[in-house]
């Protein structure tokens, strides 16, 4: 697989994480239910409730993070006869993201300032965070630990500092677990994933409302602690990319693996949700990886047909 078709394959499924996000997001500010749909029946004045598809689009974020695991994870692997530097891939991951991220802080910031009702030095509950202290919060990346600032300042960013944990991490994976025993690692990783948000989601206290803040079981499922294993599924798939052991599948076991997972999203325990998703999206990508050049070869036929009927009209 060339170089060009491999980016062309992440650039693909990251515009679907996306716009599945974006669609997620558009039908709540809509006033769409979480879970399900209302449709009227016409002629037998019968309303039924359906599966909100749309709710699938949160699931992009799992997408990214699987993505994310695999394309810095292929760094690593190019480097492996070379002197890992570490002080130069924390360099270039901050460098690279950093920027774009302090201007959206930044940004919401000053739209809170203007058109927000909010206290500069402290809020009307003792336990959220003042808009300042919120702001330098945001800063380093900290909203993922703390109860009381998780989308109380852009709920948008949660997801940067859950990234941001695992880009610390990345390298002590590499060198002293998964480089060596990347399938246990996943397995362990995956294990340990699955008991943390287990015992988030069915703890009394875990689940217990905060006042002004979010649950500590919401914490761990949007953490690393919960979603680590989302990263290590890419992870995993770039070493076998690296060792030439990824396989070629049909497309028919892809629709299989993601009806399981819309299945265990919507009528599964939630806890359970993110991690299948880590595992569908996994799929996904090998599927993408393995089969991008049939995909670039069918876009160029259609290409090519759309412009000789421009042509011919």
């Amino acid at each position: 697989m060339n170089i060009s078709a491999r980016i062309l394959s992440i650039d693909l499924l990251r515009a679907i994480a996306a716009f599945g996000v974006y669609m997620f997001h558009s039908s709540l500010f809509a006033g769409f239910d979480k879970f399900s749909l209302p449709i009227s029946i016409p002629y037998f004045l019968v309303d039924v409730n359906i599966p909100n598809f749309f709710s699938l689009g949160a699931s992009g974020v799992s997408l990214f993070f699987v993505i994310s695991g695999f394309v810095l994870t292929r760094s690593w692997f190019k480097n492996k006869n070379q002197q890992l530097n570490f002080s130069d891939y924390y360099f270039r991951r901050f460098t690279r993201i950093y920027p774009a991220y302090l201007f959206s802080v930044c940004v919401t910031l000053l739209i809170y300032l203007l058109f927000k009702n909010y206290e500069l030095s402290g809020g009307v509950n003792e336990n959220k965070p003042s808009l300042i202290n919120n702001f330098f919060i945001h800063l380093i990346f900290l909203q993922g630990f703390l109860p009381f600032s998780f989308q109380s300042f852009n709920g948008t960013l949660w997801s940067m500092s859950t990234e941001v944990q695992f880009y610390l991490l990345l390298p002590f994976l590499y060198i002293f677990w998964m480089r060596k025993w990347p399938l246990n690692g996943v397995l362990v990783i995956g294990a340990m994933c699955i008991i943390l948000r287990y015992y988030g989601a069915t703890d009394l206290e875990m689940t217990s409302p905060i006042d002004g803040g979010v649950s500590y079981s919401v914490l761990i499922s949007y953490s690393i602690a919960g979603r680590l294993f989302e990263f290590v599924i890419g992870l995993y798939i770039a070493s076998l990319e690296y060792q030439n052991r990824l396989r070629r599948f049909g497309f028919s076991k892809v629709l299989f693996v993601l009806l399981i997972t819309a299945a265990v999203r919507w009528k599964g325990p939630g806890w359970l949700a993110d991690p299948f998703f880590g595992i569908a999206y996994g799929v996904i990508l090998v599927w993408f990886l393995t089969n991008i050049e049939d995909l670039k070869s069918v876009y160029l036929k259609i290409f090519i047909v759309k412009k000789m009927e421009h042509l011919g009209s």
